[in-house]
C-alpha cells in the first residue's frame, strides 16, 4: 500500500475529524474530507501520481490551494459579466441541492405501518389490483410502410383462416408465413405475455386479445401499426389483489418519501424572504421590458 494512503488510513483510524486541516497557507485551507474527495474524484492518473510521489502531490495541493484563492477573490469581488453570475450560481444552485439533502437525511421519519394498511384500505385497487394476464400466439403479415399491400396482405390472412377452419394446425401455419419470425420458430407462440392495463403494446392488438372469450379461440383479422394478425388465446390468469403485506414495502416506502418531500419543504420555508422585503416597481418594470 502506498505510503500516503497508509498515512491517510492511520489518521482515520486514529479519529482525526473529518473537517481538520490537512493542509493550511494562511486563511487558505484544505480539509481531511475536502481534499479525500478530489482525490477520490480526480482522474485515475492523477490519484495515480500524487499517491506514488510525494513531489506531484505538493504540486497537486498547491494548484488545489491556487484554485481556492482565485475563487474566493472572484466571489469577493464586483460582479462584472455573464461569467461571473453563472459561475456564482451554479455554485449557489449546487449549495442549495447540497442544504436540501442534508434537510432532508436529518428528518425523522416515524414508523408509516398503521397509515401503509389504512391507505391499503382506501385505495386496494391501486395498490393490490393485479391486472388480468393472457398469452398468445400470432401469425403476422407485415405492412407498415407506404409500398405495402394492404388487400393483398389481408387477403393472405382471409386465406389463412380458411385453413384454419379446415382444421390446419396454427402452429404448422405461423411457422410457413408468419412475417414474425421470432414468434414463428415456436409456432406462433410469443414470448412474452400480456396484461390488460399494458401502455407499451399496439391499442388495437390489445384489445383483440382481451376480446377472445377463451383459450383456444381465434380472433378475426387484426389490422395494427405492424400490418395484420390473426391471435390466438393461450392462457388465462384471472385478475386479483394482492394481500397487504405482499404491497406493505412499497406503500411505506412512498408515504416515507411523501413525508420527507413535505417536511423538507416546510424546513426550507425558514429561509423564504420577510414580510419587509422590497421591490424597485420602476427598474422592475425596465428589466421585464427589456427582457420581453
Amino acid at each position: 500500500m502506498p505510503k500516503f494512503l497508509f498515512a491517510m488510513l492511520c489518521i482515520l483510524a486514529c479519529g482525526t475529524q473529518a473537517a481538520a486541516p490537512i493542509v493550511s497557507d494562511g486563511d487558505i485551507t484544505l480539509s481531511y474530507a475536502e481534499l479525500r474527495y478530489l482525490l477520490m474524484n480526480a482522474p485515475s492518473s492523477v490519484k495515480q501520481q500524487v499517491t506514488a510521489d510525494a513531489g506531484a502531490r505538493y504540486e497537486y495541493v498547491q494548484q488545489v490551494l491556487q484554485s481556492k484563492r482565485i475563487a474566493e477573490q472572484v466571489f469577493s469581488g464586483d460582479p462584472d459579466s455573464e461569467r461571473y453570475f453563472e459561475a456564482l450560481y451554479t455554485q449557489i444552485n449546487a449549495l442549495r441541492e447540497l442544504h436540501r439533502d442534508r434537510t432532508r437525511r436529518a428528518i425523522d421519519v416515524p414508523s408509516m405501518s398503521e397509515l401503509a394498511e389504512e391507505k391499503y384500505r382506501a385505495e386496494t385497487e391501486k395498490y393490490a389490483r393485479v391486472p388480468e394476464y393472457r398469452e398468445v400466439s400470432h401469425i403476422l403479415k407485415l405492412c407498415n410502410n407506404p409500398d405495402c399491400d394492404e388487400d393483398a396482405a389481408r387477403a393472405d390472412l382471409v386465406e389463412i383462416l380458411e385453413r384454419l377452419s379446415a382444421n390446419e394446425m396454427f402452429e404448422q401455419i405461423a411457422r410457413e408465413v408468419s412475417d414474425d419470425i421470432a414468434s414463428a420458430r415456436n409456432g406462433g407462440r410469443l414470448s412474452g405475455g400480456i396484461y390488460q392495463d399494458s401502455a407499451n403494446i399496439d391499442a388495437a392488438f390489445l384489445e383483440a386479445t382481451f376480446a377472445l372469450a377463451a383459450v383456444g379461440d381465434i380472433s378475426p383479422i387484426i389490422r395494427s401499426d405492424f400490418g395484420f394478425h390473426i391471435i390466438r388465446l393461450e392462457k388465462i390468469e384471472e385478475s386479483y389483489l394482492k394481500p397487504f403485506d405482499e404491497v406493505r414495502p412499497g406503500i411505506e416506502q412512498e408515504l416515507r418519501a411523501e413525508y420527507i418531500r413535505l417536511a423538507t419543504q416546510e424546513a426550507l420555508k425558514a429561509h423564504l424572504p420577510s414580510e419587509e422585503m422590497t421591490i424597485n416597481g420602476p427598474l422592475m418594470d425596465q428589466l421585464i421590458e427589456e427582457i420581453r
